[in-house]
């Protein structure tokens, strides 16, 4: 009696559940929606990642920033971060400046999971008695090696924020030290007096959901409906933890 499916972003071994719904005779070719991240089977609908990346970039080098970490999962193949690539590609570009050169990109280890809500909600509570662990020391090792690097694009706002507490842990100031922007715009970090210091890309989530469930009853009373993706607007939310390359 299940009409249709809607997978969303992060969901792991998708592909094969879906392969198997299609052979199931209670579902076979019923509708299916896909949120944030595009599949092989039904309609996407989509954050516009390129164009997010390409103006958080723009914003950057506007700044004055020349050379910038992004920070990525693996393998860089899957097509979120091909169209980020992509993104922040165009924006060097525009600049006249070359990708291979002042893009940095940084895989994320343990500690910067994309899937892992950081424990602080504050700057307050970004300690430097913590110890630092192995991703943090890998981290500042990193930046002490490419020295160059002025600036750091989180692959979401929990990467970004763990950026910041590890810089926050060796002595460095955001954003006088580095620039920083989270992506999603939905794990703020507070100052004392309640304000959110993170800028980020903020993702049209509630819409994307909307989009979705729209799609779905579409798909369900006309199986002629397209299952062209979806392509909704992202926004650069400029707030605290970005501001002019420094001087060294």
């Amino acid at each position: 009696y299940v009409d249709g499916a809607i997978t969303m972003t992060g969901s792991t071994g998708i592909e094969p559940v879906l392969d198997q719904l299609s052979r199931i005779p209670g579902f076979g070719s019923r509708p299916i929606a896909n949120l944030i991240r595009p599949r092989s089977r039904g309609k996407s609908v989509l954050a516009d990642e390129a164009q997010g990346t390409y103006e958080s970039f723009q914003h950057l080098l506007a700044l004055g920033h020349r050379h910038i970490m992004m920070m990525t999962l693996q393998p860089m193949e899957l097509p979120i971060l091909q169209r980020r690539f992509d993104g922040a590609s165009r924006a060097f570009e525009e600049w006249r400046l070359d990708p291979a050169t002042h893009l940095h990109l940084y895989p994320i280890s343990s500690s910067f999971s994309w899937l892992v809500t950081p424990s602080f909600a504050n700057l307050s509570q970004m300690n430097a008695d913590t110890p630092l662990d192995y991703a943090d020391r890998t981290f500042l090792s990193y930046l002490q090696e490419h020295p160059e690097v002025t600036a750091i694009a989180g692959f979401n706002d929990p990467s970004a924020l763990y950026a910041w507490s590890a810089l926050q842990h060796a002595g460095f100031r955001v954003p006088d030290d580095y620039s920083i922007i989270g992506y999603d715009d939905v794990v703020p970090l507070y100052d004392a007096a309640g304000t959110n210091l993170l800028t980020s890309v903020r993702v049209p989530l509630f819409d994307i959901g909307q989009e979705g469930a729209r799609a779905i009853f579409h798909l369900m009373t006309d199986t002629s409906s397209s299952t062209d993706p979806v392509l909704l607007p992202t926004e650069l939310v400029v707030r605290h933890s970005t501001g002019p390359v420094p001087e060294r």
